[in-house]
């Protein structure tokens, strides 16, 4: 039962540090997750429309990623007032149980209007 509640304490302590990490994204690293996690892009697709290397943009998606990762363990860190060590295993310990949806931390892609006629 101690362990349960732990769980669900530092899941709902990762979600925070989650959520603030996306928000403290730049605009087009988020349309980047957008457009390959939700949309279902691949990087040859997202190449050709940024007109660079599949390479390239695999590259701006890892940066975002370890972006993500670093602020997570961070702000977790500084909310649980442990040390790095301790919030791996922190992160270890919850991973298999988080349902957190990254549809739901991004939000729906901004619609497009149709232009008046």
């Amino acid at each position: 039962p101690e362990v349960a509640m732990l769980k669900t304490a530092y899941r709902a302590v990762f979600r925070e540090a989650f959520r603030a990490a996306l928000a403290s994204l730049a605009p087009r690293q988020r349309t980047l997750f957008r457009q390959h996690y939700i949309d279902g892009m691949t990087m040859e697709q997202m190449g050709l429309l940024y007109q660079v290397h599949r390479l390239t943009v695999f590259r701006w998606i890892e940066a975002a990623r370890g972006e993500v990762s670093e602020a997570t363990r961070r702000y977790m860190a500084e909310r649980l007032t442990v040390k790095d060590a301790e919030v791996a295993s922190v992160l270890r310990m919850i991973q298999s149980q988080l349902d957190f949806s990254l549809r739901a931390e991004l939000g729906p892609p901004p619609s497009v209007e149709a232009p008046i006629k």
